[in-house]
């Protein structure tokens, strides 16, 4: 007894392997050692309907992965073998591209191997195959630009397949545009079928090529994402609280009396309010500073554990890997005491400049 229900297709290149699919469920994989079996609605939620054909089918139940979103899943993105593809040689590259390329086809045969038109069977040959890797060179245009290795989504292998190009026409020997139509439309229909099928809105889409930032897999990235948070969490926390409590006790007789004299809103909050909140905005500050230094170690120990290349270590972080992590308790002591001093002497300039700017009484 097959794992697969209404379809189930077996790569050549991996006679273990086994990817599954009916309508209405995307299931995969049965290897010789073990199997991994899991369910993906195309619309996003687990119906009734969705669970019980999964159920049926498969043997499995499915889960929820939350409403429709447009770049769902890409299977044919490179990963960390395109990292600084401009800075290999042309040796590297070559290895790597036919290894990404290698991992592409097999996916995609796996993929339109599982679809079917009509009754008949969508089968991927050698034909088949060598169009496909032509189309995902011409979109990679790995043989013209070395600089990078461009992604790509399904969609755009169905556009390449819809609208070939001349040059894709000549490199695969066809002696026109309507001879590839015709010999490639069986292979076509099935790519149509991953991104307008069963399976509509799980790929990406085409055309959104937008790269977003690994907040926290970057260098580059993950302190700021930690600095957001932290600035965030300040702003809408502890002091939007203080601020609306030093705001209730303004004497509502000074806005009476400003109202009197003709003032308008912003004179209001420049000659009345602000100078009422001087001791808030005071305290706040003071805190602040102080948190500044001390602080972050939430973020740090949750977030990225001081990761990726221990960018994202904060002081109060680097005294707990020190004391507790590994046991150098002396060394954590001093650097306590370090931070102890700098935030000592920082509170004493905030206390004697910070007074008299914000014109407060102590």
């Amino acid at each position: 007894m097959t794992l697969c229900g209404e379809s189930e297709y077996k790569s050549p290149a991996f006679p273990s392997l086994t990817v599954c699919a009916s309508s209405n469920c995307f299931v995969a994989a049965q290897t010789a050692r073990r199997s991994v079996s899991f369910a993906v609605s195309p619309t996003g939620f687990a119906s009734a309907s969705f669970a019980l054909a999964c159920a049926h089918d498969f043997g499995v139940e499915p889960f929820a992965i939350g409403p429709g979103m447009p770049t769902r899943l890409n299977p044919l993105d490179p990963g960390p073998l395109a990292t600084n593809w401009g800075q290999l040689d042309k040796e590297e590259q070559h290895r790597r591209q036919a290894i990404i390329f290698g991992r592409w086809l097999v996916l995609l045969r796996s993929l339109i191997g599982s679809q079917s038109i009509g009754d008949r069977k969508v089968a991927v040959g050698p034909t088949e195959e060598q169009v496909l890797k032509a189309v995902l060179v011409e979109l990679t245009h790995t043989n013209s630009d070395s600089r990078e290795l461009r992604p790509i989504v399904i969609p755009q292998v169905w556009q390449q397949l819809h609208s070939p190009s001349d040059e894709l026409v000549a490199e695969l020997r066809y002696p026109d545009r309507h001879t590839f139509l015709d010999d490639t439309r069986l292979l076509r229909d099935a790519v149509a079928q991953l991104i307008s099928g069963s399976f509509a809105g799980i790929f990406d889409a085409l055309g959104l090529q937008v790269k977003m930032p690994d907040w926290l897999l970057s260098i580059a990235w993950a302190k700021p994402a930690i600095m957001l948070m932290g600035i965030w969490t300040a702003v809408g926390g502890t002091n939007m609280l203080l601020y609306l409590a030093g705001i209730s006790n303004v004497p509502p007789e000074l806005y009476e009396a400003a109202e009197i004299d003709g003032a308008g809103r912003w004179a209001m909050f420049r000659h009345v309010t602000w100078p009422q909140l001087a001791p808030t905005t005071f305290f706040i500050v003071v805190m602040s500073a102080i948190g500044g230094l001390q602080g972050g170690f939430e973020q740090a120990r949750v977030m990225t554990g001081g990761g990726p290349a221990e960018s994202t270590i904060t002081l109060g972080y680097f005294i707990y890997q020190k004391g507790f992590e590994e046991y150098q308790l002396g060394y954590a002591s001093a650097i306590a005491w370090v931070m102890f001093l700098m935030i000592f002497a920082l509170t004493l300039v905030n206390w004697k400049f910070g007074k008299s700017a914000f014109d407060v009484e102590v």
